[in-house]
């Protein structure tokens, strides 16, 4: 999901609530909670600690 939400990023940006709303609608992260997307969001704008 992180390797799609920087493609999105990269190509022109994205609306984090619109993006959240299609990726819930995948099967595989139906339930994913909303500290996992902050935290998701987080990673993409600040990378991780092997990043920095």
């Amino acid at each position: 999901m992180v390797q799609h939400l920087v493609s999105m990023a990269l190509g022109g940006g994205f609306l984090p609530d619109e993006l959240l709303v299609e990726v819930r609608s995948a099967w595989a992260y139906r339930d994913l909670s909303d500290d996992q997307w902050q935290w998701a969001l987080a990673f993409v704008r600040n990378g991780g600690h092997s990043l920095t």
